[in-house]
Formats: C-alpha cells, structure tokens, sequence
C-alpha cells in the first residue's frame, strides 16, 4: 500500500524524520544514480511512508534540491577559502588554483564512509541530465567567473576564450576523476589504487599540464 509506513532501519530510530530521508537518499543516488532512484525506493530505504515524504519535501525534485544545496554549501565552504588566499596573491599560483577546483569533490571522501557517499552523490549531481538538477546546477556557473580572472593572472599569456575552454576541461577532470574509480581499478588491475592525496596530485599535474599546452 502506497501510504503503509515501513519499519525504520536498524540504528536509524533516533534520528529525525527529515534526516533519515535525506541519507536514504543520497545514499541510493550515490549508489544507482539519481534517475534510477524513485521516491518509493527512498520511502523503503528510509523507513516511511511515501505520504511523509511529500509532506516534509513535497516531490523527488524538491527533495534532491535541499540535499543538493546542503552539499555544494559543504563543498563551497572546502573551496572558498583557497580561492581567498589565491585572490591575495598578486600573481596566483595556477597549481595552486587548480588544486582548488579538483580537490574538494575528493577530499570528502576523507570523511570516512559517509564521506564517500557524500563525493559520489555530488559527482553524480554534476553530470544529470535531469533537467531541474542541471538547471540549479547551471545556476551556480556565474559563480565560476572569480575562478575565470584568477585563472587569467595565473596564466596571463592566455586568452580569454582559451582560458574558458581550459577550465571547462578541468571541470571534467573533476568530476570524472571522483566518479569513475571502479573503471580505474578494472583498467589497471588493482594497480591504481592510491591515497586521496596522491589521486589529487595527480589529476592536478595532469590538468595543469593541458592548461599550459600550446
């Protein structure tokens, strides 16, 4: 039945209604993607009914959006200060810059099991094609235009346009570079398993290596 609540999860008892939703479903979308999610599947993985659901979010959409704003506010709050201190460089080191874009998706991860979740969900929200995720993402791109003239005194030799063109591929690296570790591991035989710090330098290095090609 469509408004039969389920028994909440084992340890899950004592936290809030709200909550529990929302780990169930970043949990799930981190795990299958957010298309292949359905409310149901968060209602059974959270324990209530769906009716709770629409009550505390409304729809899938709404509810997708809260946490999404939750997390691009924890990831702003790793990637501000870096730009800060770039900003106070007379000429900003274009490693360094980098560095700011690629790794906070990664650093999540640094917080253990939820951590991990955590990156995945936002590596998946970056590349929906859900229309009214893309939207709200495509929202915060005025955003990139700090990191745009940084990336010019970084690299003043360059063009705007060029410059442009260099950070949307480092985006890619970004977001690739958190999604996809299992084809890693597969492509290398186990070989590429490595630190998040050491995974970082090395998505920086090779960004920064496309950044300054002819």
């Amino acid at each position: 039945m469509e408004h039969e609540t389920l028994a909440p999860p084992s340890g899950k008892r004592d936290a809030s209604t709200s909550e529990r939703v929302l780990a169930a479903t970043e949990r799930l979308c981190a795990e299958r993607g957010l298309e292949l999610v359905s409310i149901r599947d968060i209602a059974r993985e959270a324990g209530v009914s769906l009716s709770v659901i629409y009550h505390h979010f409304g729809s899938k959409i709404d509810l997708l959006k809260t946490l999404i704003e939750r997390r691009l506010g924890e990831l702003f709050c790793l990637r501000q200060p870096m730009i800060d201190r770039l900003e106070a460089q007379a000429q900003p080191s274009l490693e360094e810059l980098l560095y700011a874009m690629i790794a906070p998706l990664s650093l999540l991860r640094k917080r253990g099991k939820d951590g991990e979740i955590t990156g995945l969900f936002l590596a998946r929200v970056l590349i929906s094609t859900v229309p009214e995720i893309k939207h709200e993402i495509d929202r915060g791109a005025g955003r990139l235009t700090q990191i745009v003239d940084l990336a010019q005194r970084a690299a003043p030799h360059l063009s705007r346009v060029d410059v442009c063109w260099r950070l949307h591929f480092t985006l890619g690296i970004e977001r690739m570079h958190q999604w996809d570790y299992d084809r890693l591991e597969i492509m290398s035989e186990g070989a590429c398993a490595q630190s998040v710090d050491e995974a970082i330098n090395r998505a920086v290095a090779f960004a920064k290596a496309g950044f300054l090609a002819p």
